[in-house]
């Protein structure tokens, strides 16, 4: 509903979703946290509970000046805007790119979200930073089908930067060193640095480091996993897996975890696995929905 934009996925289609949901007798509960022991003390009196609240853990940047307010995590800022379009203050939503230089750093579909959105509050200028070289435009002989297409995309976000600041946003193969503070509790830019892959690993490019201006930083860097506080609540055991949390399952492939209440607790999707695509989630949830009615004996 709030983190993909309203030109990405109309909310009239969200919206019919959860009006078949509702009218096939589930019960919805907005505003409900999760992670508190009221909550998660009224769950305990259910049959089962699944978890299926995706891989919210962003990924931060860990260089000095990130702890301003200016820098912000991309789902936050995409979540301001819709909010403040859903309630009639476009105007006026939480956090606003207009006439400020934006430097979104990351790709994927949240940062292309990102560049989109602050071209739509008409921010100054939009630049976004790109760790990984640039892929190339045709697919290699080694890289064949089945295999994903490891080739250079330009997604609806890079087209209209193009046609508003008459280039390609992206700056592939560039690393971030530094938030700039400015004198006002604000901040002025980034320092970074051009890496060179040619070696099969990044390799700043010495005396090359420049200066980006920017007054508002988004960063689209991805996600750890699930926030281990929801597991907390609910007593499920977690272990640390590539800088973030995954629920410890009874055996492999199951969706069961292990846990301390007598209530057996599913997870389904990214909080099961992590961050992947929709189609997998999707997958994923049916397939738990078929592990818990087993469990039950439906």
């Amino acid at each position: 509903m709030y983190g993909i934009p309203n030109m990405k996925l109309p909310k009239e289609v969200v919206e019919r979703r959860l009006d078949l949901m509702e009218k096939s007798g589930i019960e919805i509960r907005c505003g409900t946290d999760a992670t508190s022991p009221d909550v998660a003390a009224e769950l305990a009196d259910f049959d089962a509970v699944v978890v299926a609240a995706g891989a919210a853990q962003a990924r931060g940047l860990r260089v000095p000046g990130t702890d301003n307010p200016n820098v912000v995590f991309a789902v936050d800022y995409l979540t301001a805007q819709t909010k403040a379009l859903l309630d009639g203050h476009t105007d006026t939503p939480a956090v606003s790119a207009e006439g400020k230089d934006v430097v979104v750093i990351g790709g994927g579909d949240t940062g292309t979200d990102c560049v989109a959105t602050a071209l739509r509050q008409h921010a100054k200028s939009v630049h976004q930073l790109e760790f990984l070289p640039a892929p190339p435009e045709v697919r290699a002989a080694s890289n064949q089908w089945p295999e994903w297409p490891n080739t250079k995309k330009t997604d609806y976000g890079q087209v209209e930067a193009e046609l508003v600041q008459g280039a390609d946003p992206r700056s592939w193969a560039t690393n971030t060193l530094e938030v700039l503070q400015d004198d006002k509790g604000g901040i002025r830019g980034l320092r970074v640095v051009p890496l060179d892959w040619s070696h099969g690993k990044p390799e700043p490019i010495e005396g090359s480091e420049r200066e980006i201006p920017a007054q508002l930083v988004l960063l689209a860097m991805g996600f750890t996993g699930p926030e281990a506080s929801v597991y907390e609540a609910l007593g499920v055991q977690t272990k640390e897996v590539r800088g973030g949390v995954r629920p410890k399952l009874a055996s492999a492939g199951s969706r069961r975890t292990v846990g301390e209440g007598k209530t057996p607790v599913f997870a389904a999707g990214d909080a099961r696995s992590g961050s992947s695509l929709v189609v997998a989630a999707i997958s994923d949830g049916l397939a738990c929905a078929g592990e818990v009615a087993t469990e039950l004996g439906l």
